[in-house]
């Protein structure tokens, strides 16, 4: 199952609406493992789910990160254009 493709599964209105804890729900009950790539530390609001998923299949949490900064960027996004060039 793959989540969020370009986009963060764990948008600002995750808090309140917590659809991606709902989907993570029913990946639990159905048996498949997760792997959630984002940029929020909202992911953590789920990590009693996602503990449950690892202990019967696999959940992974990976983070991404990017920078304006051009001194930090090209050691965050190898081989991406710098910020300004954007």
């Amino acid at each position: 199952m793959v989540g969020g493709g370009v986009g963060d599964s764990y948008q600002l209105v995750e808090e309140e609406y917590q659809l991606t804890r709902s989907a993570l729900q029913l990946l639990l009950e159905h048996g498949y493992p997760v792997h959630v790539l984002n940029k929020s530390a909202l992911a953590l609001q789920d990590i009693d789910i996602l503990k449950k998923i690892n202990q019967s299949r696999r959940a992974m949490v990976s983070y991404s990160f990017s920078s304006m900064d051009e001194g930090i960027s090209p050691s965050l996004n190898r081989g991406r254009p710098l910020p300004a060039s954007s």
